[in-house]
């Protein structure tokens, strides 16, 4: 894709945000019940806020990695992150929702994730 065509791209996204600001309200509400239902279950989110990007901030690569993985086989999409993007000290499971996840989506989620970072 040349550059032309990723500023039309996010001309025509930006006018969908404009069009239809529903949707930037769904995805902040979505990202928040993320982050409400992890940090009740002891979940570090660190200081994430207003974004549709959620760490779960594990601390050891090596778990952070393997959590990833098994995670990934229950069906949820799901990034580690380690030095040198953070601090070493800092690896930590990278979530990205979006408006189209359902409350049982994202319920499922943060219960699978709880549990596993529980039995490992």
């Amino acid at each position: 894709m040349n550059t032309i065509d990723q500023l039309s791209l996010q001309g025509f996204r930006y006018e969908i945000i404009r069009a239809e600001p529903q949707r930037v309200a769904r995805l902040l509400e979505i990202a928040e019940l993320f982050r409400t239902l992890a940090r009740s279950r002891g979940l570090n989110v660190g200081n994430s806020h207003d974004s549709p990007i959620i760490p779960i901030i594990i601390g050891d690569y090596t778990k952070t990695a393997r959590l990833a993985d098994v995670i990934r086989q229950q069906g949820i999409n799901v990034f580690p992150i380690g030095w040198p993007v953070v601090p070493a000290a800092q690896s930590r499971l990278r979530f990205m929702v979006s408006a189209l996840h359902t409350e049982e989506q994202i319920k499922f989620t943060v219960n699978t994730i709880t549990e596993l970072i529980i039995s490992q």
